[in-house]
């Protein structure tokens, strides 16, 4: 299984020029760099910053299913799933990777930035196994999504617990406030 996050940059600022790589590109030269190809990765991931109109669609979501900041879990059967696909992280996510999409999952996780823990919106995207021309997939498992789905969130975990652990050498009782919002799945108080 192989998941990737992607930090989207302000590309279009850069001066048009023959050097300029776009994320295409990027990415690919990233992927080789690890010895896989770019299809290898079975979830792709994106923050959502300073984008307003994704926040509201999101916001909307939630409201609609009367969630706070719980994981949402969006299947190609589900109403919202057209409106995600609108957005311009599915269109970035399709750039980098051909597989066809399985499910998507938004989750809230928080950060500390500057003096204040900041709640910052994930939408993860799930590629299901390309199929060879005689229907038979490509990779060596079957697939399953509810398992790779456990695998990514079990990996961003992972990786939450280490971003608290390094943050608790600096300051154990910010570390600790962010750690009870995370697993309380809460978000803090103003």
């Amino acid at each position: 299984m192989g998941a990737a996050t992607i930090y989207l940059a302000n590309n279009d600022m850069e001066p048009e020029s023959e050097s300029k790589l776009g994320l295409k590109d990027i990415y690919n030269a990233l992927a080789e760099k690890r010895h896989c190809q770019p299809d290898d990765v079975k979830w792709l991931a994106f923050n959502v910053m300073n984008d307003e109109e994704t926040d509201k669609l999101i916001r909307l979501i939630r409201r609609g299913r009367n969630l706070g900041s719980q994981q949402v879990r969006i299947l190609p059967s589900d109403s919202e799933w057209d409106m995600i696909i609108k957005t311009k992280y599915y269109t970035q996510a399709t750039l980098v990777n051909r597989r066809p999409l399985d499910r998507i999952v938004i989750k809230t996780h928080y950060r500390l930035y500057e003096d204040h823990i900041m709640p910052i919106d994930r939408i993860q995207f799930s590629f299901r196994n390309l199929e060879n021309a005689q229907g038979k997939d490509e990779a060596s498992q079957p697939f399953n999504g509810d398992e790779q789905e456990a695998q990514m969130m079990a990996l961003y975990e992972e990786q939450e617990k280490k971003e608290i652990e390094k943050l608790a050498k600096i300051d154990p009782e910010l570390a600790q406030s962010i750690s009870d919002i995370m697993l309380g799945d809460e978000a803090p108080a103003p």
